[in-house]
């Protein structure tokens, strides 16, 4: 219904007003009607005050189609994304509600990843460095320590989920809006929890002279194998609601 689009495209009229008339529900019973009630106030600028955040004039493009056998022009509107939105939440039908509720879902979605920072970013990457830092000290290499680095991040995410963060990576670009995420994204705050108590594991097994990969990996795998199901964030259901 409201189809992702980039930042930059957010504002350009690209969505069928008439179809996303259809889609909350036709509201209003007439598309005319729906449209001199919502769309035609928003393209006037005189409706919006000085101190209105935007408006929405140049996010709206009429256009006309003939239709019909007789070929009599019908008025049609296109509509950007940020201008679809606000009609869709705007619309007084069953299809509304579920829209309304969708937006204040993503607004707790991210009230909850903004709380659980400190965990998603600070924490792990004190313990990326932490494995690091061991691993040149063992090694003398950089690139040596990376490689570690790269290993353990991969190693945790298949002992917790089994899958392997390569796999996560791939998986989650085929979710709209998930593109370019990886495992340490898209976690929720008990699971994001469980991801840094094993890596915290594996990196303590390294510091204390336990090099050998697969032995870390028993070790941790011990503990925390499997408590991640990665259905939560890769089922086909969750890929139609993204």
């Amino acid at each position: 219904m409201l189809p992702i689009v980039e930042e930059s495209d957010r504002q350009e009229p690209q969505i069928d007003a008439r179809k996303l008339w259809e889609k909350i529900g036709k509201p209003h019973g007439r598309f005319n009607d729906w449209a001199e009630h919502y769309i035609k106030p928003m393209m006037d600028q005189k409706n919006f005050t000085e101190k209105s955040v935007k408006t929405f004039s140049d996010e709206i493009a009429p256009f006309y189609e003939v239709t019909g056998k007789r070929g009599r022009p019908r008025a049609d509107y296109r509509l950007s994304r940020d201008v679809a939105a606000q009609l869709a939440m705007q619309a007084n039908t069953a299809e509304g509600c579920d829209i309304r509720q969708y937006f204040l879902d993503m607004e707790e979605c991210v009230l909850r990843l903004e709380r659980y920072r400190p965990i998603r970013i600070e924490h792990l990457n004190r313990i990326d460095k932490q494995i690091f830092h061991s691993a040149v000290s063992l090694a003398g290499s950089k690139s040596f320590a990376e490689e570690t680095e790269r290993f353990m991040k991969g190693m945790v995410a298949e002992v917790i989920s089994g899958m392997s963060g390569s796999e996560w990576r791939e998986a989650l670009n085929e979710i709209p809006g998930a593109k370019g995420k990886g495992i340490r994204d898209v976690l929720d705050a008990g699971d994001i929890e469980i991801y840094r108590d094993a890596l915290k594991s594996a990196a303590f097994l390294f510091q204390v002279g336990i090099t050998d990969r697969e032995q870390i990996k028993d070790k941790v795998r011990q503990v925390f194998a499997e408590k991640v199901d990665p259905g939560k964030y890769l089922s086909e259901d969750l890929k139609e609601i993204a």
